[in-house]
């Protein structure tokens, strides 16, 4: 029985928080979830949240087994200070964990950039979407076509410079632009809109023609995910794990001068894009979970050395006086 060590909320919240809902839903409905963590074989951690509370379980705990669900780069999101809470991630990876889930390649090499020793049993396992929410609709371009963006974090690296370079550059006789979520700008000529519950989105995805990504150092985009999900191509920026994703689903750009251009290409090949469309299901990526965890039952679970638990605490409380 998988019992998930972080806090998971109701409402309209991040993607990443959706998929753990989710797949916390799918343990439940194959019978492999506990809300009881004394009734627990496995502990599933995520991230930086709750991290160190679970280290403490384990360390009291040795016959537990911690599933650890890498988190995103987040000096690359945030500042340098954050490098400390990499520094916990990487820690608790390489000496703590029975298992480490990283989201996609990209982020395995950033965590192998970072220091992290492939010691510890490790797998690759994407985020996967609701479908029977975010369901496909294959259509033809609308007369003016209706270009989509979506993000529920207000950071920066989402991409909010090139969604500003669109609204002054974009021809809006041919093209309309929507964004969803929540902006560090107000736009002049794009249509904004604050985030909206999981079937209010994938009804406005799906009654759109293009999805527009330019998220910086994603590891991997759970906004991206739902739109390929609800069958449009994606021009995306050649970041993060965004080429895993999009395939030959979409069109990578690396800079506001192709961003036009590839859009334009995009339309060109808007019926082959739209074939080439990978899924990226719940089922699929819930089923990954179910059977490398209980592959990794199969072994004698590791045990946490309290200098290693000190350890990663020191850097946790350095970061907060820094931060």
């Amino acid at each position: 029985m998988i019992y998930f060590w972080s806090k998971i909320e109701n409402g309209v919240l991040s993607g990443g928080n959706n998929f753990l809902s989710n797949l916390r839903q799918y343990l439940e409905d194959q019978k492999l979830y506990t809300p009881h963590r004394s009734a627990a074989s496995s502990i599933l951690v995520d991230s930086y949240h709750n991290l160190i509370s679970g280290l403490s379980y384990k360390l009291r705990r040795p016959h537990i087994y911690f599933i650890y669900r890498f988190g995103p780069i987040f000096h690359l999101h945030r500042s340098s200070a954050w490098k400390l809470v990499d520094k916990i991630m990487i820690t608790t990876a390489n000496y703590c964990a029975d298992l480490v889930i990283f989201q996609s390649n990209w982020s395995l090499e950033q965590a192998r950039l970072l220091g992290f020793k492939a010691t510890t049993p490790y797998r690759v396992i994407y985020n996967g979407v609701d479908t029977k929410i975010f369901k496909k609709e294959s259509h033809s371009l609308s007369a003016k076509i209706k270009l989509i963006a979506t993000s529920w974090s207000s950071n920066f690296n989402k991409g909010f410079s090139f969604l500003e370079y669109l609204d002054s550059h974009l021809d809006w006789k041919k093209y309309e632009l929507t964004f969803i979520g929540n902006s560090p700008l107000k736009f002049k000529n794009i249509n904004q809109s604050p985030p909206q519950p999981r079937h209010e989105l994938a009804t406005l995805l799906q009654h759109h023609d293009i999805y527009i990504s330019p998220t910086k150092d994603d590891a991997c985009s759970n906004a991206l995910l739902e739109a390929l999900a609800c069958g449009l191509p994606v021009v995306a920026l050649d970041s993060g794990a965004n080429s895993e994703l999009v395939g030959t689903g979409g069109i990578l750009f690396n800079s506001s001068d192709d961003l036009i251009p590839d859009l334009e290409e995009a339309v060109l090949h808007y019926a082959t894009l739209q074939n080439d469309i990978e899924m990226f299901t719940l089922q699929k990526s819930a089923a990954q979970y179910v059977r490398v965890i209980k592959a990794a039952e199969t072994k004698s679970p590791r045990k946490v050395s309290l200098f290693q638990y000190c350890k990663a605490l020191s850097f946790f409380i350095v970061f907060l006086i820094r931060r």
